[in-house]
């Protein structure tokens, strides 16, 4: 084994706590894992904002009192605030909170160093569920932990090392039920019982992973007309990124001349889900010169990640017609398929 690679199942000098890990007979292959990161967006935002530990905290997604909230912290959702609600009734529920854009960006930075530590260190089969959820595939690893319960406790104690953050680990057949068994456990990982479902793969990771497609022209069009079929291809690739449920974080443009070939690498602020919010970050970063004499152009969405874009909460149908008084439940549809 290569220095610095994971195995076994002791502890390490920095970690004092006791599991007493059971080992569950009848599968020998073992499943999948999911660490959650409960709350990670207000935890970092407090502390990127040093916002005091007892204020409460919402982070929202959007403009004005219409903006929908992407974050809660505890103090806030006991007040009522749930996530895809409008950041004017969350007011209304919680005016002591403090309010801050949404930080999506920063909650998959933060996991996908957590998730380069484990392709490092264990397994390349690690992928980004959510933005609280990461995914790691325990087939092959039967030969270096004796067990699930003790691949999940090392991996688990790992990754709280390297990220200093709180989470929970849970093994399960699928992805849903793995992430389940991870919101339910504390201290230590709790192992579901095999059910013999089959498990959804997980990939090995590739960096160089994107979704692009290539135009071409004469050279002699105008900026506009390179700008509206270069609109038209985004449209296409958003199709793309809507049936695998996924974001992007950047927007790179191979621009190709009779002179030469240009590469133009635009990082998003916050993940993108549309062409239109692709559109901004061209127009923001890019003028009319930029499509000068161009003859062939590739396009590409890159840094992909999950779908992480909130959706509005919607009432539970007793509540419709009428104000809700009581604290609901949000509606997220990534999280739905990771538990």
């Amino acid at each position: 084994m290569a220095t610095g690679d994971v195995a076994g199942g002791g502890e390490t000098g920095r970690t004092n706590r006791t599991c007493v890990l059971i080992r569950l007979e009848g599968s020998l292959t073992m499943r999948l894992l999911c660490l959650y990161f409960p709350r990670l967006s207000t935890t970092l935002a407090r502390r990127d904002h040093r916002v005091p530990r007892d204020l409460p905290l919402v982070l929202v997604s959007g403009e004005g009192d219409g903006a929908l909230v992407a974050g809660a912290s505890v103090e806030a959702a006991m007040a009522g605030v749930a996530i895809g609600m409008a950041a004017g009734a969350a007011k209304e529920r919680c005016p002591a909170a403090a309010f801050l854009p949404d930080n999506a960006n920063a909650s998959l930075e933060a996991l996908e160093q957590v998730a380069s530590i484990l392709r490092n260190r264990a397994t390349p089969f690690v992928v980004i569920v959510s933005r609280e959820h990461i995914a790691v595939s325990l087939a092959g690893l039967e030969g270096r932990f004796a067990d699930e319960a003790a691949a999940a406790d090392r991996l688990a104690s790992v990754a709280r090392e390297w990220s200093g953050l709180d989470l929970r680990a849970g093994v399960g057949d699928t992805m849903a039920e793995a992430c389940e068994a991870a919101r339910a456990a504390r201290r230590c990982p709790v192992i579901a019982p095999a059910t013999g479902a089959v498990a959804e793969p997980v990939a090995a990771y590739d960096e160089s992973r994107r979704l692009s497609a290539t135009l071409r022209f004469e050279g002699h069009e105008a900026a506009r007309e390179v700008r509206g079929r270069l609109l038209k291809q985004l449209g296409r690739l958003q199709l793309m990124l809507d049936g695998r449920e996924e974001s992007a974080r950047s927007l790179s443009l191979e621009l190709g001349r009779r002179g030469g070939r240009e590469t133009l690498v635009l990082l998003s602020a916050a993940p993108m889900h549309s062409a239109a919010e692709a559109a901004q970050l061209l127009a923001s970063r890019t003028g009319d010169a930029t499509f000068a004499g161009v003859t062939s152009l590739t396009v590409a969405f890159g840094r992909l990640g999950p779908r992480v874009r909130v959706e509005r909460l919607a009432a539970p149908a007793a509540a419709r017609g009428r104000a809700i008084s009581a604290p609901v439940h949000p509606v997220q549809r990534r999280l739905l398929r990771a538990g």
